[in-house]
């Protein structure tokens, strides 16, 4: 009995024991398979019944912070919740807490069995690497697990270890690879486990991370149209946009919009102007909505996938099939029925551009292994990071479209990869550049990814990677494209985008150039766009309104100068807007300023800043010349264009000067630097120097250096007074070649007393100049569709027969003057004497051109327009035209009629005047008012018409007078005679550095005695680039409508090999000759297909050649 009690009761102990004992192991299992910690504080997660995951929040303890990174974000961190969220995150970085353990990758390329697989023991050496992808170095801490974890990480399928330390990467053993025996590898314990051998000298061991295959994703052709019979995809085209370019935005969303697809506008929560303008486009369609759920989208930033993965969540409702994500810096370059057929031909693919290179090397440089946490919209870098096993990274672009399916299982809130993932990107920089890619590789969808982004990006990381612009948000240097220019638009070309293919590009930007937009747009929408609506060559963008950014006490004191500068009888009420306003892509920026007056009149202002530089005269430093000056205070470092459009500094600014360099000799790939050495010194109105800098040789893509000084630090005290109205200030820029220490120049800027709008008048009034107003919002409307719309008006009127040339005349006489005021050619500092001239518009009928005369009294001497007809309308000013008419004509003089003069003014009611080609041809122009404009339509086109000068032979001029045309008159330097008739001639020259090579820096006034000059110089150190502008894209045939200068480089037999040109069995009159050609800028080549007399393989280089003709057929 006894015996029974003490086993029964003997068993009840055995069965509480073995209950201890399962959940002791229940719990060690579940705390060794879920994470401890999540990012800033402690983090279990445990699984619910349903199988869902949660999180349960604990204390972390203080811990001793050493880590330099984390300390220097807690000296520079201002909020304490931010400072604390770093506290914590650095003590769990201490502590090996902060990151979650990730289980194996569900990839089918993926194989536990063959994880850490030996392949053997291998003679190895510095010179022949058997792994020669990459290598790493752990000192302290190599191990298999290690080593394998980085390997497996960037995708490679084999890892070795060497000589205790050395840890190498590779996807394949070369043959000529020589194995050896194992106890090779077993010299060097590993330091990270004394049970393992880290391999030997010159011996490597070599084992398999687990990954089967090299697995190279598909690339995307173009389709010509869909060959799929599946339903045609639906789209959620995602914007993320940024910046106050509202009318950029609403062009590129033309050119994507269809009713069978949803558009979601998200617009970073700082830029309330883009979205309150999104909004209202947003009420007008079903099917664009703008978030509710708005984030500061900062350069980098995990805000940017949080942002993305919100978006995903809260459109699961509707029915689409792809999200796709946009900047406000794209534009579609090809019709969006192509993009439509590319995406119906692989449903189930999501398109996901790579990087491109070793991904190893990727994660490095895009500082995978430091820590990132963001607060206070910036991303701090707060320690290095030890990254979690069992994770295949890769990355490429954060522009991509993701299917649906994708897509849904991004934000599952079951499956444990995408929520350790999003965890864990949480703390990584520019997540949404690698989260996808990632998430893609470690899942079921490693097989179904297109390596694309389809689109085009205007990279150029030499310029592209300044850093300056980010160090305000990021403990980082990143990279960015740059906005497509002149220079780079041909890469739109719709033969190259199809070739990759390339559906979208970036980065677009209309005030910088907008011809690029406009190039896109007529690819993307052909045959559906007006291009004679005033905003296809325009661009207008807002940069101050008052109901969304609130009152600015400078920027309305600035708006009321400008109304009491106007000269109109009207009290101001209220400023309403401030916009920027560029007539095309070479048309100074202008200001428009917005504002209502008591009595309820709206007035419209637009705005020229006035530049007041003096540029001295000065031999080039270390190779440049100082070409230009401009300040501001928002410069954008990587295009090199100052944000801050108005020009207001304040006593409280941090002022950026701009110089500008031109090289006297074409760069070279050997040159590293685009400016010389020179030193700033800032000088209050009393000539005082108050800050110093010198500033050190910089490579710029534009040809600028930065230099900038902070005016509330540096000024000295009694200078910040708001009482004070002597702010004009200055910068000089100055050689520090100890041989001749002078000023090279000196730019006067502004800087404004916050309060004091008298200091404001007098201000605005010496920096900014009234171009043109309007009292009404109809008539400014009237105003700017007259300005953009006028040179394709005339272009069609003068191509119509009904019409007569003294009917067109008549046309542009009845035009508003102010609208021509934004093709007005600008004055040069270089040459403040000098007429300026800017092209409006030429083609072979018709030629359009304004010209510019700073001082009354300049003149264009006597000249004629063979065989044209020409209509000449004064802008601004005043003018005399002198008239004559050709009697009878002998070898070198004309015998002609003075038909007298005539005097015409912009306030005339008929102020244009109507050449003939004969009578009156022979005319001088003389400018009667200082900044007098005139514009001259000539039909036909300059194409086979040159002008002649003539000068007199009388002194005195009678009714009949003898004209010479064997020289020109001297007329002080201007740009018109001298450089106008070599450049009839077929010479294209730099004028401020073609002054180089004449004495007292002065072009002769005979254009012979020029070109005889100009013909014994390199044409690289004067002349203009023309290739660029008359080599045809599509067929690279080099069209000429007239004869144009260029200079060889070389000329040659291609027939015979280089090394036997100067052997005397060489025959000139056999084989095939190649010329190659500059004109200073590029070079291009040709087969010579007849001989030209005077041109052989003796013919020196740097000989002047005058090309003309076409291309044979």
């Amino acid at each position: 009995m006894g015996i029974m009690l003490f086993n029964s009761k003997y068993n009840q102990y055995i069965l509480i024991i073995c209950l201890f004992f399962f959940l002791n192991v229940y719990l060690l299992y579940n705390s060794a398979s879920t994470p401890e910690v999540h990012n800033k504080k402690d983090v279990v997660a445990h699984v619910d019944k349903k199988g869902k995951l949660h999180d349960s929040s604990l204390n972390v303890g203080k811990c001793e912070i050493s880590d330099e990174l984390a300390l220097s974000a807690l000296k520079r961190v201002k909020s304490d919740v931010c400072r604390k969220k770093i506290e914590e995150a650095a003590c769990a970085i201490k502590e090996g807490t902060y990151h979650d353990k990730f289980p194996e990758s569900q990839c089918p390329n993926h194989d536990h069995l063959i994880i850490d697989f030996s392949l053997g023991c291998y003679a190895d050496s510095k010179s022949s690497r058997v792994l020669k992808d990459f290598t790493y170095k752990f000192p302290n801490g190599n191990s298999r697990d290690l080593c394998r974890k980085h390997c497996y990480r960037a995708g490679f399928l084999l890892y070795g270890l060497e000589y205790k330390e050395e840890c190498f990467c590779g996807n394949q053993i070369f043959d000529n690879a020589t194995k050896i025996e194992e106890k090779e590898c077993e010299m060097y314990k590993c330091p990270g486990n004394s049970e393992e051998y880290c391999g030997g000298f010159n011996a490597v061991w070599i084992a398999r991370t687990g990954l089967k295959k090299t697995v190279i994703p598909l690339k995307p052709k173009f389709v010509e149209k869909s060959e799929s019979s599946n339903k045609q995809q639906k789209i959620l085209y995602l914007l993320q946009l940024n910046g106050r370019n509202e009318r950029q935005v609403i062009r590129f969303l033309k050119t994507i919009y269809s009713n069978q697809h949803h558009y979601v506008i998200h617009v970073d929560k700082r830029q309330n102007y883009m979205h309150s303008e999104m909004l209202k486009i947003a009420e007008r369609f079903e099917n664009i909505r703008v978030t509710e759920n708005r984030f500061s989208t900062i350069w980098g930033g995990a805000s940017l996938l949080q942002m993305f993965l919100q978006v995903v969540k809260d459109n699961l409702g509707l029915e689409w099939d792809y999200i796709v994500n946009f900047s406000e810096s794209d534009f579609p370059v090809l019709p969006i029925e192509d993009f439509e057929n590319l995406i119906d031909s692989h449903v189930g693919y999501s398109y996901l551009a790579s990087h491109g290179y070793n991904t190893a090397r990727f994660l490095q440089k895009q500082g995978f292994e430091f820590v990132f946490l963001e607060c206070e919209e910036r991303m701090w870098r707060i320690g290095k990071r030890d990254f979690p096993a069992n994770i295949r990274i890769d990355g490429g672009s954060d522009w991509v479209g993701i299917h649906r399916e994708l897509a849904e299982y991004s934000i599952s809130e079951t499956e444990e990869i995408p929520i350790k993932l999003r965890r864990l990107f949480e703390s990584i920089l520019l997540p949404l550049e690698s989260f996808y890619h990632t998430l893609s590789f470690n899942s079921k969808f490693c097989d179904r990814i297109m390596s694309s982004n389809l689109r085009l990006t205007n990279w150029y990381r030499k310029q592209g990677c300044r850093c300056a612009g980010l160090k305000k948000v990021v403990d980082w240097c990143g990279c960015s494209p740059l906005v497509f220019r002149k220079e780079t638009v041909s890469k739109l070309e719709i033969e190259k985008v199809k070739l990759k293919p390339s559906y979208f590009a970036r980065k677009f930007d209309s005030i910088i150039n907008i011809d690029a937009i406009s190039l896109a747009e007529s690819q993307s929408v052909p045959n559906s766009i007006d291009i004679q609506h005033p905003s296809y060559n325009s661009s207008f963008s807002n940069v101050y309104k008052k109901d969304i950014d609130g009152e600015s006490v400078h920027i309305e004191n600035f708006a009321k100068s400008i109304l009491k500068l106007s000269g109109i009888l009207e009290s101001f009420e209220e400023l309403t807007r401030i916009d920027v306003f560029r007539a095309h892509s070479t048309a100074p920026i202008q200001i428009v300023v917005t504002l209502k007056t008591l009595s309820g009149k709206l007035v419209q202002f637009l705005v020229d800043r006035v530049r007041h530089i003096e540029i001295f005269k000065h031999q080039s430093q270390n190779g440049f010349l100082l070409k230009n000056l401009t300040f501001g205070t928002k410069y954008e470092y990587k295009e090199e264009l100052c944000r801050e459009y108005i020009g207001i500094i304040t006593n409280k600014s941090t002022i950026q000067l701009r110089i500008q360099w031109h090289p006297v000799q074409a760069i070279t790939e050997k040159m590293d630097k685009t400016s010389p050495e020179v030193e700033i010194r800032w000088k209050t109105p009393q000539n005082a120097i108050f800050s110093t800098h010198r500033l050190k040789p910089y490579d710029s893509s534009f040809g600028g250096q930065f230099d900038e000084v902070n005016l509330e630090k540096k000024l000295p005290a009694n200078l910040k007074s708001e009482e004070d109205c002597s702010s004009e200030y200055s910068a000089d820029i100055v050689s520090t070649d100890p041989s001749s220490p002078n000023i090279l120049a000196t730019l006067h800027f502004p800087v404004y007393p916050i309060d004091n709008s008298d200091c404001h008048f007098k201000l605005t009034r010496r920096f900014f100049d009234i171009s043109d107003s309007c009292e009404s919002l109809e008539k400014c409307k009237t105003k700017m569709n007259l300005l953009l719309g006028f040179v394709k008006k005339i272009e069609r009127l003068s191509k119509c027969r009904n019409i007569s040339i003294e009917e067109l005349c008549e046309e542009i006489n009845s035009m508003d003057q102010s609208v021509f005021k934004s093709f007005l050619p600008k004055f040069d500092f270089f040459k403040p004497s000098a007429i300026r001239y800017a092209d409006v518009y030429k083609d072979e009928s018709v030629h359009m051109n304004i010209f510019g005369f700073l001082r009354s009294g300049q003149r264009i001497p006597l000249h004629n327009h063979p065989n044209m007809f020409a209509c000449m309308k004064v802008l601004q000013g005043s003018f005399r035209i002198n008239s004559y008419t050709i009697i009878e004509r002998t070898h070198n003089k004309v015998l002609t009629r003075y038909d007298g003069f005539k005097c015409v003014s912009s306030n005339d009611s008929k102020h244009t005047i109507f050449l003939e080609p004969k009578k009156g041809n022979i005319h001088e122009i003389i400018a009667l008012e200082d900044r007098s404009y005139f514009f001259d339509v000539f039909l036909p086109g300059y194409s086979d018409n040159n002008c002649e000068y003539y000068q007199p032979i009388m002194s005195e001029l009678s009714t009949s007078s003898s004209l010479s045309s064997d020289s020109l008159l001297d007329f002080d330097d201007l740009i018109l005679g001298n450089t106008i008739e070599l450049l009839m001639e077929g010479w294209n020259i730099n004028e401020k550095l073609a002054l180089e090579f004449f004495e007292d820096q002065k072009l002769p006034s005979n254009s012979k005695e020029i070109e005889k000059v100009l013909i014994d110089e390199d044409l690289r150190e004067y002349g203009e680039p023309v290739f660029q502008n008359l080599i045809d894209k599509t067929t690279t045939v080099l069209n000429l409508s007239k004869s144009i200068v260029v200079q060889l480089v070389k000329y040659r037999n291609v027939q015979i090999p280089k090394v036997r040109e100067d052997s005397e069995n060489y025959h000139e009159n056999s084989g095939i000759f190649r010329i190659f050609l500059t004109d200073g800028h590029s070079t291009i080549s040709g087969i010579i297909m007849e001989n030209i007399k005077g041109l052989s393989t003796e013919t020196p280089p740097g000989t002047k050649i005058r090309l003309s003709g076409k291309h044979p057929d």
